[in-house]
This record gives C-alpha cells, structure tokens and sequence, in this order.
C-alpha cells in the first residue's frame, strides 16, 4: 500500500477554504514540518468530515494553503471545533496551540468560500501538478455579482486561462467579506512566481506564457485583451493579486515529506495514489522528482539506477519488477577520473554565474539539440529541467556526483543474488559511449541479474530517453509488464 494521508470526502467538493498565516521570519520550514507531522496538525484536518485536499506552499514568511471541502459550511464546522475549550478535544487544541503559536507573527486570514464552478484544464495527471497559482481581484462595492458574470461569460477571461498548456484544475470562489473574486487552481510548475512581490525566479513556462499573454497589445492577442480589459477592470477596486507559487505540501491524493537516514542524509519522497503494491521513482543526479514523465512502472534512471540496485539488493522481498533506464554496468568511480575532475571542475568555479551556467550546459548535453527538437512544448520542458538542475547548490551537486557514481553498480549487480525481472531502456546516446559505460548483453549477463534481464533499445540519442520518448518508453514497459505477469 502507498503511504498516504487520505481524506474523508465522499463527494463533489463544493467548498475551498483559503488561509493565509503569517509566520517568524526564519521559523517557516520548522512551522511547515509542525504543521505535517503534529497529530492534530494537517492530520487531524484530513480526518474531518467533507475534506478534500489541502495544497500548501509559503509565499515568503507566509504560510498559503488552499483547501478543497465537500461544502464551505464542512469547513466552517471544523474551524468551530479548533476553538473547543473542553474535554480531551479541548487538551489537543490547547498543546497544538502551545506547540503551534509561538511560530504565528501576525494575524490569520481564513476566507471559507463556495465554490462558484470548477475548470479542469488539458493537464489531467496528478503527478505533474506543482503549482499552485491563485488571482484575487478586489471588486467595486456591489459589483462583486456582476464581475463574477463577466469573468465567466467573456471569452477572454477564464476560459482564455483555461486554453493555456498545464493547467490541470481552477476554482473561481467569490469572498464576501473583502470583496473580491479568488481563481486558485493546480498547474505544472518548475519553482515559484509572484508578481506581488516582485519575483524573478525562473518558473512556470505555462504561468509565464499566460501572464505575457495578458499583457499583448499587438494582433487579435491585443484586440482581445482590450476587449477584455474595457468589460472586466471598470468593475475592479484595486491592484489584482497574482501568484503561483510552489506546492511546498500537498495532502489528499498525494503526500510528500523527508526522512533521515542512520548517516543524517535527508531524503526527499512523494507519495502518489493508493493500492496494493508501490511503484519507485529514483531520479538520476541533479533531476527533480517532477521530471518525470507519466509512465506505467519506472524504478530508475542514470545514475538513480545506483540507489535503485542498492534497494533491490536489500530488499528483494519488496521489489516484484526492475525498470533500468540508460543505465550500464560501472566499476566504482575514482575521485582522480577524468569524468569526476572534468564536471567537478565545472562545478568548483569561483564565479557562481559561471557555474551556473556550466551545469545548465552541461545537462544541455543529455538531450537533443533545440535545433533538432521540433516538439515546441517539449523545447520548453528540456529548458525547464536544465534550469532546474542549474539552480541547484554546487556543492551539493558535486557531493552527490561522488555520492551517486562512488560505489559504482558493478559491486552491487555482484551481490543481487535474487533479482526479480528486469527491464532495460537503453537510448543511442548510452551505446554511442557518451556515457561513462556501454551497456552490453554479455557483461549483465555475468551477473544474477542479467540473468531475468530484458534490453531493449530506444531509437533516441539523448540521454533523457524517458523524457523525450515518452510514449515509445510507455509501450514498450506496457507490453514487457503484460508479459511478465505473475
């Protein structure tokens, strides 16, 4: 069974709820990790009658949740039993507001809210939802009607958001009390964007593409967004509030966290769906757990093929198949290796812009030429993995390059001695020797492993094969795991 904090909704979610709390400048991930973790945190929250989900994300010292109720009075009802004062209801609300409190610098702001209507987008997977944007326009008294009618009836206003690439789902809710329209929703997001506060984050290219869009003044673009502007923002009070920030912790449908290990390494998880055997993701070194695209059964890729042998090894009772992704068989790594000093050297540079920028070339290097990629969407997904991979700490990057390549997957294929069946995608970029080694028949077949070992080979010479051949990857795990049945 995937671990999973699950809700206790049986119906349409009606309602949202969006809170805003102010946190201690420098407490913000201690509050976050209290407010998951605390038994009468997050959890006690899922477990009450009517509630959805719960997207949370911090918004510089302030804690954003967005919450999704089977109705607006659920939540209303849940809130009433936060202020109990007696009983054993009454002793957990007081030690949670003991523990919690002393995180709270300013006032909370709650806005229960009816769900007006519900927009699902062209991103239907969950898997892929990262962000959480949200717009507030304040409304002129006794308008709040009115612009409600115009924003769902103009054909520039939400159905134009919901025509945008990586949407998956926008609830449009009216608050009553300050007088103002809320559309917050779930969107494909790599990092954070706010506009209120002047970010310049690299983010969303979905996002991104939407706000510049708004912002056209040129062609039917431009005629439309007058059009837009001319019926909508006579009916607004004041400056609208745009954000999308990222999903820092979701519960519902899927759950994220951290554990750390015996040797104090933390390891970032999230857990997706509910059944009776897990599926493992391992990424590969400087990759982002949203980087994967939705495939059937992935274990791991690269140099996530390390961790994911070692797990095999350790417990082959819990592994029922292996998928391998562009991976070969490697003796353990030398700290002096050419390899190691070549991208160690990219990454030690003293000027931070520059190594920036060599990591972001460097992982250019794995997928195919934008000059060869005729996919637009998919241009822009390989930007955004790069620039993922470039924003991350160097130092961490080249402790985790010796990390990853140290042990090498030579020793750990030794001590499989019970493999179970075994899949692996093999791209042209691996067999053309860019890689540090070649997967081949013979040398996995030295092994246990290769033994129960099926190689298939990916018409594809980028490393990412998963990636960019996403739905030939699909078919090909698909018609393995049909084979492979127990």
């Amino acid at each position: 069974m995937v671990a999973s904090i699950s809700s206790n909704c049986n119906g349409k979610l009606a309602g949202c709820v969006l809170l805003e709390l102010p946190l201690k400048e420098g407490q913000e991930q201690k509050a976050l990790e209290l407010l998951m973790q605390h038994p009468h945190g997050v959890k006690y929250t899922m477990a009450q009658p009517g509630c959805g989900s719960y997207s949370i994300g911090l918004d510089g010292n302030v804690l954003v949740l967005n919450g999704y109720w089977e109705t607006k009075e659920q939540w209303i009802a849940y809130a009433g039993s936060r202020q109990v004062k007696e009983g054993k209801l009454g002793e957990k609300n007081a030690q949670w507001d003991e523990t919690f409190g002393p995180f709270i610098d300013g006032e909370l702001r709650a806005a229960p809210m009816d769900i007006i209507k519900t927009y699902h987008g062209s991103a239907k997977d969950i898997t892929k939802f990262s962000g959480m944007p949200r717009v507030e326009f304040p409304i002129m008294e006794d308008k709040l009607d009115e612009a409600v009618q115009v924003l769902m009836n103009h054909p520039h206003g939400i159905d134009f958001l919901m025509t945008m690439p990586g949407v998956k789902e926008v609830c449009l809710a009216k608050d009553t009390e300050k007088n103002s329209i809320i559309i917050m929703g779930k969107i494909e997001s790599v990092g954070a964007y706010n506009t209120s506060a002047g970010s310049d984050l690299h983010f969303s290219y979905h996002w991104k593409d939407y706000l510049s869009k708004r912002q056209s003044d040129s062609g039917e673009l431009g005629k439309l967004n007058a059009s837009w502007k001319e019926a909508f923002f006579p009916l607004v009070a004041g400056k609208p509030k745009t954000s999308c920030l990222e999903v820092s912790k979701y519960v519902g449908q899927h759950t994220s966290g951290t554990v750390v290990t015996d040797d104090d390494a933390s390891i970032y998880f999230e857990t997706h769906g509910t059944g009776d055997k897990s599926i493992v993701f391992c990424n590969g070194w400087g990759t982002l757990i949203r980087h994967w695209k939705p495939q059937a059964i992935i274990i791991g890729h690269a140099t996530g093929v390390t961790q994911t042998l070692a797990f095999v090894k350790d417990f082959p009772f819990m592994c029922d198949k292996v998928v391998l992704i562009d991976a070969g068989i490697n003796p353990p790594f030398q700290p002096d290796s050419p390899a190691v000093l070549q991208m160690g050297g990219a990454l030690s540079v003293a000027d931070a812009d520059e190594a920036t920028k060599n990591v972001y070339n460097m992982y250019k290097s794995f997928f195919t030429p934008d000059t060869e990629v005729t996919d637009d969407s998919l241009r822009k997904v390989i930007d955004s993995i790069c620039h993922d991979a470039s924003k991350l700490d160097k130092k961490m990057l080249l402790e985790d390059l010796t990390g990853r390549w140290g042990p090498g997957t030579q020793n750990l294929c030794e001590e499989i001695t019970k493999p179970p069946p075994t899949l692996l995608l093999a791209s042209n970029y691996l067999y053309s020797g860019a890689l540090l080694a070649i997967p081949d028949e013979e040398m996995y077949s030295n092994f246990e492993i290769g033994k129960k070992m099926e190689i298939k080979r990916v018409d594809c010479n980028a490393h990412f094969v998963h990636v960019e051949k996403a739905e030939e990857c699909n078919k090909i795990i698909g018609e393995w795991l049909a084979s492979n049945t127990d």
